[in-house]
């Protein structure tokens, strides 16, 4: 599988075994609940975009794991807490949009 688009609200529950996916989008779905720390296990993961939902809770601590990743969007969302130290990790890096959280 190279991506994962998301469309319902079960979206989490097999997302971390997917360790050969590259994209996931699933922008203004009306989703909820916590992002899990397993998605930072994601090694090829190119896009994380999870624009305009309810998603809660911190940003996983270890999202800097994510090595290979260009885009990360998590802005209009309800995250709290700090952002992560380990986002600095993230090299390749080219878009990164927190506002509104």
């Amino acid at each position: 599988m190279g991506d994962l688009r998301l469309h319902d609200r079960d979206h989490f529950s097999a997302i971390c075994k997917l360790q050969l996916t590259t994209l996931i989008v699933a922008d203004w779905k009306s989703l909820s609940g916590e992002i899990p720390d397993c998605v930072s296990s994601l090694s090829n993961l190119l896009v994380l975009d999870l624009v305009g939902n309810n998603h809660s809770g911190q940003i996983p601590s270890q999202i800097g794991n994510l090595g290979r990743l260009v885009v990360l969007n998590l802005a209009d969302n309800r995250t709290s807490g700090e952002i992560p130290a380990s986002i600095s990790k993230l090299e390749c890096l080219n878009h990164l949009e927190l506002n509104n959280d």
